[in-house]
């Protein structure tokens, strides 16, 4: 799925107009995979907890698959413990199995809506 697919399903409306959604980049992500049309806000994986959540209220939350200090199991798991109800969606680069990736997330963190954004190269990151 594209990063504006999930953007457009999580998408509320209030009243006749549609809200901005809220999301919270994790780690280094390539500026190809950030929404054009979202309040986004950069943090790094030692900063999530119920707290930070609270405090920007995500819609949705991007990370990459691997960084050095964390990787999206990491995540997931840090975001399933602290109640997140929105969608996460880490962006897998040249996997060969992402339904492998998939299936583990949603064993480990059972019930956390999660839609992998894939890419076949790696454009540019942005650094936090």
């Amino acid at each position: 799925m594209t990063i504006e697919g999930i953007v457009k399903q999580t998408s509320k409306v209030d009243g006749d107009q549609a809200t901005i959604p809220r999301v919270l980049v994790v780690g280094r992500v390539a500026d190809a995979f950030l929404p054009d049309n979202a309040e986004v806000t950069f943090a790094h994986f030692s900063t999530i907890t119920s707290g930070l959540l609270d405090d920007v209220s995500p819609d949705i939350v991007i990370s990459p698959m691997l960084e050095a200090r964390f990787d999206c199991l990491d995540l997931a798991s840090v975001l399933h413990q602290n109640g997140f109800r929105g969608v996460y969606s880490p962006v897998l680069s040249q996997t060969p199995k992402p339904t492998l990736i998939l299936a583990e997330l949603l064993a480990q963190c059972p019930g956390l809506d999660i839609h992998l954004i894939q890419t076949a190269g790696v454009p540019k990151h942005r650094l936090n």
